[in-house]
């Protein structure tokens, strides 16, 4: 699904572009045999794995979100929990 794109300047590594040209390549091969379309650029790849990799930040943010809110939890039960210990070892 397309929605408003915008044209970006991103500088990439020979390497990159030589893996990314790969992926093409296996990509227009595989829809090919397919009798899917055999276009497949680069622009496609590059903002998919942008796409996975916003997606990859957004989780890692949400765990550690949870993680805090956990922590939390944790020590106010123990805070809890000694309180009702000393309340109950008191004669």
């Amino acid at each position: 699904m397309m929605f408003n794109v915008k044209t970006i300047a991103v500088s990439i590594d020979e390497p990159t572009i030589i893996s990314i040209d790969r992926i093409r390549q296996r990509r227009r091969s595989q829809s090919a045999s397919r009798g899917g379309p055999a276009q497949v650029s680069r622009s496609e790849i590059v903002r998919e794995a942008l796409q996975a990799f916003v997606r990859g930040e957004q989780t890692r943010a949400r765990e550690e979100s949870d993680r805090a809110a956990l922590r939390q939890t944790k020590d106010r039960l123990k805070k809890q929990l000694e309180a009702l210990v000393a309340d109950q070892a008191e004669p």
